[in-house]
């Protein structure tokens, strides 16, 4: 008999990972209040004060209720609830279920519960040998800008937005969000560390160089472990920027070697016996 692995605390970064990819599902699509109030409770507790997470302060909170909320006339907090608990269901029956945690809200309390989802876990699915997934995540870090001429800064961000955009057009990948990310940019981190907070299978970053009206661009990707699986270098004349962004960013999705990412956009399932 198999001991069960145990499976990991949720650190913030990877509940706040999970709460941007809430936003994004299809599930939670035009139920922007049912997400304010998921993004507010959440907060709270991850700013520690869960304890406060009551019918009255959530109503005054959420929804600005002027006079204050009296949940003795007032049921709103209660069916909002109720609702955010069903998509919630609904989202890790579906698209969440491959999710590496899941954000619960028990009957009859306010208070979220984020628990660490095991991968080997059986799905609910058809027979195929291959299903589709939600891809591998990737995290693409801020870039920095090594030379201190005006506008390489800006340079160096506009890079990273292009990244962004062209790797989450690409198949087998989710990326963490533009706003997660930059909450690491001039931080000093390892990889590895920021992959485990994460909960990424590898972290994309590099810098720029500006020099003599040549720019030199270089990137490169990091496993779980710390250890680059790939990189690569780009030099071109410093002209027409936007346009320089877009074609690094287009040649680096095309030349990037992350094959090992790309098998954990696919879960095994047995065929029926």
């Amino acid at each position: 008999m198999h001991a069960v692995p145990e499976l990991p605390v949720p650190t913030p970064a990877v509940v706040r990972a999970e709460l941007d990819r809430l936003q994004r599902s299809r599930i939670f699509a035009g139920s922007e209040r049912l997400l304010v109030l998921l993004r507010f409770i959440v907060g709270e507790v991850l700013e520690g004060r869960g304890a406060t997470l009551k019918e009255s302060v959530i109503g005054n909170a959420v929804y600005g209720r002027e006079p204050p909320y009296d949940p003795r006339i007032d049921s709103t907090v209660r069916v909002e609830a109720r609702r955010l608990r069903g998509k919630l269901k609904a989202h890790y029956d579906d698209e969440g279920r491959t999710d590496a945690i899941r954000i619960a809200l028990p009957t009859g309390g306010y208070v979220p519960q984020f628990l660490a989802q095991s991968p080997e876990a059986p799905r609910p699915g058809g027979a195929a040998l291959f299903r589709n997934g939600l891809g591998a995540a990737l995290a693409i870090m801020p870039f920095r800008a090594l030379s201190g001429e005006a506008g390489d800064a800006a340079f160096a961000d506009g890079l990273t937005d292009e990244l962004m955009f062209a790797f989450a057009r690409a198949p087998g990948l989710r990326l963490i969000s533009r706003s997660l990310a930059l909450q690491y940019k001039d931080r000093a981190y390892s990889p590895a560390r920021l992959a485990a907070e994460l909960g990424v299978g590898a972290v994309l970053q590099g810098t720029t160089r500006h020099e003599a009206g040549l720019i030199r661009v270089m990137i490169e990707a990091s496993d779980p472990r710390g250890f680059i699986v790939w990189s690569d270098r780009f030099d071109a004349p410093d002209r027409d920027r936007v346009r320089l962004q877009e074609k690094i960013a287009a040649t680096a999705v095309s030349r990037a070697r992350l094959d090992s990412l790309q098998m954990g956009a696919m879960h095994l399932s047995p065929e029926p016996g």
